[in-house]
């Protein structure tokens, strides 16, 4: 599948980098060891590092000063830095320092060793259902903890989202993020494949809400399990007619209930089949599915299903219907039902 690109506008001139910060020692780059190289992006390199004091092991990324051209591009790192250093959540990739000399912006961040999961659903053609479900548990997850901090990420994709050694998704480039308490946004971002038809809509100026996150949670769900993304056509203008029109084809790796999920179905609540445990405890979670594609996820899913299915966490199993029938999302009030079977 063709890497996805962020819609980038051009740039021109050089400006000067400073984010206000709390008082506090100022790293130097001397300080770390510099390791292998995790990836490379439009604007920064990500390397593997070793800060020699404490010999903790992170990952620093580099963006040249020369890159940052123009007053978007810095504004876009400085929303980066400003709107991840603040957010900290198990599924969120953890900022931990920052500082610039006279070329470069080093920004130290918690270590990814498995890299993105692009490259991740590349190698192996999509991922198994028991493996896509708990990414999109997992950016469900964070996601709700954004949205409710009034962040809107608005480039959910696979580049985006981090894998560690032990295979826990972390949600990183927050560069097209924005926190705010405004109804709706106005400018046109992202990525072409993620975006949804009212970021396309150019007559209501391209006005959204949280829900762009949503409906890239879909997307993300479709393209962890095929291997490609839904709309994708043979050139951007075909893939955009395909978003407007929500046309999505069935696919032979995704089971028709998990399509049925990824579509939103408004009659259904269903889930796609069941996953084990370690300790063999088959998990059906049903979810209360929306009116539009991807915004099943407009509800959290409250009950972390990673847990079960990667701790055999069987005390947390045996919650009762009757609680969970109460537990609703912040941003709706979609219930979610578990069924367990011994």
């Amino acid at each position: 599948m063709p890497k996805h690109q962020s819609i980038k506008k051009p740039i021109a001139g050089v400006l000067s980098f400073s984010v206000d910060r709390p008082e506090k020692k100022v790293c130097v780059r001397s300080d770390f060891e510099i390791g292998k190289m995790l990836g490379k992006g439009g604007f920064g390199t990500v390397y593997l590092c070793r800060e020699i004091k404490t010999n903790k092991t992170m990952a620093i990324k580099e963006v040249k000063k020369s890159k940052l051209t123009n007053e978007q591009a810095l504004q876009q790192l400085k929303r980066e830095i400003q709107c991840q250093h603040s957010l900290r959540h198990n599924h969120i990739l953890q900022l931990h320092d920052y500082f610039d000399d006279l070329q470069h912006v080093y920004i130290l961040l918690e270590a990814c060793q498995l890299g993105s999961l692009y490259r991740f659903v590349r190698k192996h053609d999509g991922l198994s259902l028991h493996r896509a479900t708990y990414v999109i548990d997992c950016m469900a997850d964070a996601l709700n903890y954004c949205h409710i901090r009034h962040v809107i990420h608005r480039d959910i994709k696979p580049e985006n989202i981090l894998l560690t050694e032990e295979f826990v998704p972390k949600l990183a480039d927050f560069g097209w993020a924005v926190r705010t308490e405004k109804k709706t946004q106005e400018t046109m971002c992202g990525t072409p494949d993620y975006l949804s038809p009212e970021m396309l809509n150019s007559r209501n100026k391209h006005a959204h809400t949280f829900k762009v996150d949503n409906w890239a949670i879909g997307v993300l769900y479709y393209e962890c399990l095929a291997g490609r993304a839904p709309f994708s056509g043979k050139d951007q203008a075909t893939t955009f007619r395909n978003i407007e029109a929500a046309r999505i084809h069935s696919h032979s790796k995704i089971p028709d209930d998990a399509m049925k999920i990824i579509k939103g179905n408004p009659l259904t609540s269903q889930f796609f089949g069941f996953c084990k445990n370690r300790k063999g405890v088959r998990l059906f979670v049903i979810f209360g599915s929306s009116e539009r594609f991807g915004s099943c996820f407009d509800s959290f899913i409250m009950y972390k299903l990673s847990q079960l299915i990667h701790t055999g966490d069987i005390g947390t199993a045996r919650i009762t219907l009757t609680s969970l029938s109460k537990l609703r999302s912040p941003l709706g009030n979609t219930a979610i039902t578990l069924s367990l079977m011994w």
